[in-house]
């Protein structure tokens, strides 16, 4: 195993399609699945107008994000934590450019959700985004700290008798 530099850990975060945050929220911890995008230096990611992500955010904006690729045959596992403070964004122009990084990372999937009435998907792009963000919250973690590991996956051989 070995340490990421900065430089590959901000390339992983980037491509990789699997991240987590964590909060506290109340006194326990709070784990949950996002989309997100490394976008102008900042994690960025939306959640509901309410809801625990943003009630536990609110309530203690010190978090992490979690982004992990373990493969399915050898090759490399890769795991990035990202520690930041969490703000959230609250310039229109900002929230949209901030959305349209998100959905471009993840564009292949053609079901995201974001929470939007189908009939949005058939407004012009300007339009489609500004109707966007009325109904969700996005949130940039500004990073402080971010880690990276590498270790070398060896699948195990299993010999057959017969």
């Amino acid at each position: 195993m070995r340490k990421m530099t900065e430089k590959e850990a901000i390339e992983f975060i980037k491509k990789c399609k699997v991240g987590r945050i964590g909060i506290i929220l109340g006194q326990q911890p709070y784990i949950v699945p996002v989309f997100y995008a490394y976008h102008r230096g900042r994690i960025v990611f939306y959640t509901k107008k309410e809801g625990a992500k943003l009630e536990g955010i609110l309530s203690n904006p010190y978090i992490c994000l979690q982004a992990d690729k373990i493969p399915d045959r050898p090759g490399y596992a890769k795991s990035v934590l990202v520690f930041g403070k969490a703000e959230v964004i609250s310039d229109p122009n900002e929230k949209i450019d901030a959305l349209k990084a998100i959905i471009e990372k993840y564009k292949e999937y053609h079901d995201i959700k974001i929470d939007i009435d189908e009939k949005l998907a058939h407004l012009p792009e300007e339009e489609f985004y500004r109707k966007c963000i009325r109904k969700i919250t996005i949130i940039a973690i500004i990073p402080r700290k971010m880690t990276g590991r590498i270790k070398k996956i060896e699948m195990p051989r299993y010999e057959t008798t017969g």
